[in-house]
């Protein structure tokens, strides 16, 4: 769509290949360790999940804004924000500190797949609010890892994660608590959604269809 719409490439010039994801890792067929949850005092579904890099393009704010919006209606989880440091953090460092939730409010930083498989695997549901993403290769691993999921309605997201996933409008923290609500009020079903979906990734078939690409070339 931008593709068109910004460089004005026809429709029938454009190829779209799907990125893939490590499968190998990020998967149900071994149990992640569940000691990893103990380090950060957490439980199984009973936080919810955001994974990536601290900036302004991933929309962190509102994401602790819509937290603070589900621990008013009662929710009694915490948010894990997991990722290293990144450019023009100041801002939402600084909303975290504030929040009245700041305890509730878990920052790991950067961490290893091992982790990052654990704490997929047992997030209530993981989150991602980007403005923009290119992907949005974290959602596909989450999802691999049986989380249901919950993405911004921009860029990529929306044809990433298709019926599989809710979407919510990036800029409203209560459009975003209210996707976070519709997909506990069912948990199991976006569960089976997600694991489904992450079937359609991988890297061999990214490979098989970008080969096809140019051959046809």
């Amino acid at each position: 769509f931008d593709l068109v719409k910004l460089y004005e490439v026809p429709d029938n010039k454009i190829t779209v290949v799907h990125n893939g994801y490590d499968s190998h890792i990020f998967n149900v067929d071994e149990p992640p360790n569940k000691q990893i949850l103990d380090a950060y005092k957490l439980k199984p579904e009973s936080y919810i999940l955001f994974l990536g890099t601290i900036q302004p393009r991933k929309n962190a704010i509102k994401l602790v804004q819509a937290f603070h919006l589900l621990k008013a209606g009662g929710y009694k989880g915490k948010l894990v924000i997991a990722g290293g440091i990144g450019w023009l953090a100041d801002d939402t460092l600084e909303v975290i500190k504030e929040s009245p939730e700041t305890k509730d409010i878990i920052l790991t930083g950067y961490i290893s797949d091992e982790a990052r498989k654990a704490l997929y695997t047992y997030a209530d549901v993981y989150v991602l609010p980007s403005l923009y993403e290119g992907f949005g290769v974290p959602a596909i691993e989450a999802m691999g890892c049986g989380a249901p999921v919950a993405v911004a309605d921009n860029s990529s997201l929306p044809e990433v994660v298709g019926d599989a996933g809710l979407l919510f409008k990036a800029i409203d923290p209560a459009d975003i608590a209210r996707a976070v609500l519709e997909i506990k009020a069912d948990r199991k079903s976006w569960v089976g959604k997600s694991l489904k979906r992450a079937k359609h990734f991988s890297w061999d078939k990214c490979a098989k269809d970008t080969l096809e690409v140019l051959k046809s070339c």
